[in-house]
């Protein structure tokens, strides 16, 4: 397996997906009309949630809009993205962790800063270092086709291969829809 790469800064595990595979996420297919996983994906939001306790995991924050953010690890030697887990956060958590898309707003952008200065104690200008870092790396794997590998998630099983079917989501396309 490809050694995981992660820019880790503070409590937030930082990762941009690759252009490749926007989109292909279990949340994005609960999403998709007819693809008949928006019940399954209902059930693995409201376990997670209720595992955090109802609280983002890394702000400790109770939150009424919590988003169960999808944790992948890259193999790059396979070109294989592999859900590993689940991580709950608040929006502005996961605008943090989504570092790529909160950048392309300015607005959403300083709000981010602002939160990363809090939660970590550091200075804003850190997260714009981070960002640089993550968008190198977003770089290299976005030049590559992904396979994902769900196999992590037993409620998943059989979505698999209607997962790795969906193209991948524009820039256009990919503005954040609110589902979580």
């Amino acid at each position: 397996m490809g050694k995981l790469i992660l820019v880790t800064v503070g409590s937030y595990n930082i990762e941009l997906i690759p252009a490749t595979t926007w989109g292909k996420s279990l949340a994005h297919l609960a999403r998709q009309k007819g693809s008949g996983f928006r019940s399954i994906w209902d059930k693995i939001r409201e376990r997670e949630l209720g595992r955090a306790d109802r609280k983002c995991e890394i702000c400790k924050t109770s939150a009424s809009s919590l988003i169960c953010h999808e944790k992948w690890q890259f193999d790059d030697a396979q070109s294989v993205q592999r859900l590993i887990g689940y991580e709950v956060t608040c929006r502005e958590c996961s605008n943090i962790l989504h570092l790529g898309r909160a950048s392309e707003d300015k607005v959403l952008w300083e709000k981010a800063k602002v939160h990363f200065a809090k939660v970590t104690r550091m200075e804003e200008n850190v997260l714009d270092d981070v960002l640089d870092q993550a968008m190198k790396e977003w770089t290299q794997r976005s030049k590559h086709n992904w396979s994902i590998d769900i196999s992590h998630e037993p409620l998943a099983f059989g979505f698999e291969k209607k997962l790795n079917n969906l193209q991948p989501s524009s820039q256009q396309e990919r503005k954040w829809q609110g589902i979580s």
